[in-house]
């Protein structure tokens, strides 16, 4: 932390730390795509602020055709409660918005018993 004895100390701490992190996620990006993608303008970006906002201030800036994020298909209260910046990005976005669902095993069961209460049994 900065002192008041040596300010500039904390924040190139800080600065460095911040540069560490966005290029662990940056590689962390770069192993998540496909190697189909290579043919096609893809950019990658890690920014630091609130994700709603710097989604929609960078396409906005950069004049952006295509946003596509994932979402965590949160429902009910718990959305409420965390909000939806994959909700907020697709309100506010000045181009389109291509939500992706991401499915973990949990969710996955409980979707399918949720589905099975509405669907007749087989027979």
């Amino acid at each position: 932390m900065p002192t008041s004895e040596h300010p500039e100390a904390g924040r190139d701490e800080i600065e460095r730390a911040l540069v560490d992190h966005r290029e662990q996620h940056y590689a962390s990006l770069e192993g998540f795509l496909p190697p189909e993608l290579d043919r096609y303008p893809v950019e990658l970006r890690v920014v630091v602020g609130n994700p709603f906002e710097r989604i929609v201030e960078t396409a906005i800036h950069d004049d952006v055709g295509l946003i596509i994020m994932g979402t965590h298909g949160r429902t009910g209260l718990s959305r409420l409660a965390a909000g939806s910046v994959a909700e907020r990005v697709v309100r506010m976005a000045p181009c389109p918005v291509l939500t992706v669902k991401a499915t973990i095993p949990d969710t996955e069961n409980w979707l399918k018993e949720f589905y099975q209460t509405f669907l007749p049994a087989k027979t």
